[in-house]
């Protein structure tokens, strides 16, 4: 399992932007602000806490909902590379979701996306491997948080109407309830 380089600057400077501090953050995950600038190396995935983003994102932000805040904002990053690139070109955002869902595992090996269309409607599926949530849950859980999140204003900046999910559905416990209406 690995996670390409070049989805951790955003990931980072977006947590910086909620408080973490930039060198400690990058000292936890045993990075080196050089290495994040090698946005076709290979990050292998180690379960557990001790080089975990999340953990120590958000521990240095004390933020508990810093997945769902760091994806409500609008990116002008690209959290997902050329990835991202492709997606943004195409022309419906079900092309895009289909894109990302077909093309993910060029990015990182730990989370899948996954769409089944239905005539008008379709659900869009984000799930992080179980190693992943069975070795640090929350962790996860902030991931799915910020894909949720970042989908959801992403599709509200792109689309030339509002388009809200008619549902959305999370394995987690509820909790902190006011911040996930918040997205839509």
């Amino acid at each position: 399992m690995y996670s390409q380089v070049s989805i951790l600057p955003h990931h980072i400077y977006r947590a910086t932007e909620h408080g973490a501090d930039f060198r400690e953050l990058c000292n936890r995950l045993k990075l080196t602000p050089e290495m994040l600038s090698d946005g076709e190396a290979h990050l292998p995935y180690k379960p557990g806490e001790d080089e975990d983003f999340w953990t120590h994102a958000v521990a240095l932000t004390g933020d508990p909902c810093l997945g769902l805040h760091m994806g409500q904002k609008s990116d002008r990053y690209n959290v997902f590379g050329m990835l991202g690139m492709l997606a943004g070109s195409c022309r419906t955002i079900g092309e895009a979701m289909d894109a990302v869902s077909r093309y993910n595992d060029t990015l990182t090996g730990v989370f899948n996306y996954k769409l089944d269309v239905s005539g008008t409607n379709g659900i869009f599926e984000m799930t992080p491997i179980a190693l992943w949530e069975e070795s640090n849950l929350e962790s996860a859980r902030q991931a799915v948080d910020m894909s949720i999140a970042g989908w959801i204003t992403a599709i509200h900046e792109m689309g030339t109407r509002k388009i809200y999910p008619l549902q959305t559905e999370l394995k987690y416990k509820k909790r902190f309830e006011d911040e996930y209406r918040k997205i839509v």
